[in-house]
This record gives C-alpha cells, sequence and structure tokens, in this order.
C-alpha cells in the first residue's frame, strides 16, 4: 500500500490503539472534548439545512446540503474531540482485552452526556440568535427556509417507528464507523478529509438517522414551535442511540475483530 495510508489490518490495529486511549483519558477531558463534538455534528447541520432548503430541487437540495454536513465530522476527528458514535468503535479495543469493559462504558455514558449538552447548547445559540427566523425591526415575523426545514424533517423524525429508527441507526452508525476507520488510514489532511467526505455524505444523502446530530435538529425545531413533545423527541434518540450502538458497536467492530484480530488467526494464515 501507499505510504500515505494504512493497510486494512493496520487499521484495525490503529483503531484498537486509539480506543485504548480513551478509555485511559481522564474524565474532565473526556466531557469537554464530548461537549466539543456535540457542538461541531450540530454545525455541520445547521450548513446542510441553510443550503438544502435554498434550493427549489428536493433532490438537489439534499445532495448539496449532504456535502455540506461531513464538516462535522472533520472538525471532530481533525480538530479532536470524542463523539459517541465514534467511539462506539472501542468495542474493537475491548474485544482485543486493551480496554475493559467498566472503562467502554464510562467513556460512552461521558461522552453521550457531554455530547447531548454540546448540541443543546448549540440549539440554544441558533434559536437565540434568529438565525432560522425571518426578523423585521426586530421582531420575529415568522421562520425562514432552514427553520421550516428544520420543523419538517424534525416532524418526520419522530413520526418513525421504533423498528425504523431503530434500523436507521443501525445504518447509520455502520457507515460512521467506517468514515472513522477510513480517517484513521490516512496519513494526511487532505485524505482524511476525502475519506469523511464521501461516507458521511452517504449517510446523510441516504436518510439514516444519526443519535448526535438529532440531539440537535430535534430540541431546536422545538424551540421553533414544532408540532412535536419532548417525548416525541425522546421516541427518536431511544431506538436511534440503541440502533448506532448496534452498527457502530457491535457490527462492524465484531467483524472486523474476527477478520483481523481473532485469537489463532496468525497461526492459521499462509505466509505470504
Amino acid at each position: 500500500m501507499s505510504n500515505l495510508m494504512l493497510t486494512p489490518k493496520e487499521v484495525v490495529n490503529e483503531t484498537v490503539e486509539i480506543g485504548t486511549a480513551k478509555t485511559t483519558k481522564d474524565n474532565l477531558s473526556v466531557f469537554l472534548s464530548a461537549i466539543l463534538a456535540g457542538f461541531f455534528i450540530g454545525l455541520g447541520y445547521v450548513g446542510y439545512l441553510i443550503v438544502a432548503s435554498k434550493i427549489q430541487d428536493p433532490g438537489i437540495g439534499k445532495f448539496i446540503g449532504a456535502s455540506v454536513f461531513p464538516a462535522g465530522l472533520m472538525l471532530v476527528l481533525i480538530v479532536g474531540a470524542e463523539l459517541f458514535t465514534g467511539n462506539n468503535l472501542i468495542t474493537l479495543s475491548f474485544l482485543n482485552r486493551k480496554s475493559t469493559l467498566k472503562g467502554l462504558l464510562r467513556n460512552w455514558s461521558i461522552v453521550l452526556i457531554g455530547n447531548l449538552i454540546g448540541a443543546l447548547i448549540l440549539a440554544l445559540l441558533i434559536w437565540g440568535s434568529g438565525m432560522f427566523e425571518v426578523v423585521v425591526d426586530g421582531k420575529v415575523t415568522g421562520l425562514n427556509s432552514a427553520g421550516a426545514a428544520a420543523i419538517k424533517l424534525s416532524a418526520a423524525k419522530t413520526s418513525l417507528s421504533f423498528s425504523q429508527a431503530l434500523l436507521r441507526g443501525i445504518l447509520c452508525n455502520i457507515v460512521v464507523t467506517l468514515a472513522v476507520m477510513m480517517a484513521y488510514s490516512a496519513k494526511d489532511i487532505s485524505g482524511r478529509i476525502l475519506a469523511i467526505w464521501f461516507p458521511i455524505m452517504l449517510f446523510a444523502l441516504s436518510g439514516y438517522e444519526h443519535s448526535i446530530a438529532n440531539m440537535f435538529v430535534l430540541p431546536v425545531a422545538k424551540m421553533l414551535g414544532g408540532d412535536f413533545s419532548v417525548a416525541d423527541i425522546l421516541g427518536n434518540l431511544v431506538p436511534v442511540t440503541l440502533g448506532n450502538i448496534i452498527g457502530g458497536g457491535i457490527i462492524v467492530p465484531v467483524v472486523y475483530y474476527f477478520i483481523y484480530l481473532r485469537k489463532g488467526r496468525e497461526q492459521r494464515e499462509p505466509k505470504q
């Protein structure tokens, strides 16, 4: 392979090492980094809503919006932050006996709470700034296209059944964790950006469900007057979060563990 990227096996080993390091960081650092990640993912969603809502053709608008959305994960992985969906890959470190179950659950718990806080902070800032509203002479007269899009999208999300939200969450985090692993494979920033961009654009375009992104868009839509309750928001976040864990914390890590890391594999491999 080119020296600008890791081989697949090297990527898996890198994922294990990064996961191990995440479980040994102090709680405050993890928490603050998680707040940043929730904020960053929300920023990507703001861009998506603004761009997608400005284009009349819904298909083209969604495509261009999905092309902007990956900026959130780029910020997480390049600047550095702790994102719950990406950290689901710590399971790979646990399976390889480099992390404990206690360390894994501690990280996931702290990061999930921090992500929620970061997403809510951004939602409050966007709502308070009037960015999604039409303001005339200092008075709000209605919602602009981005605000209307946020409410419409959130209404669709909260109307999903438990199984629909769960399955979309599984699909989402399969793609997201693969994007994270692809980013780990790149040794330069341009390669890392491209590795993040295409899979995350695919997930946003496909309509999958990302728990942390929803922690931003659902509350901000509710603040803007969305006709759904807090219970409806939780009715989306619970199955989506479970789906994200299944997709990114079980399916992807377990499959790659059995491909590259399971005990005895090295002895059975033919020498090259």
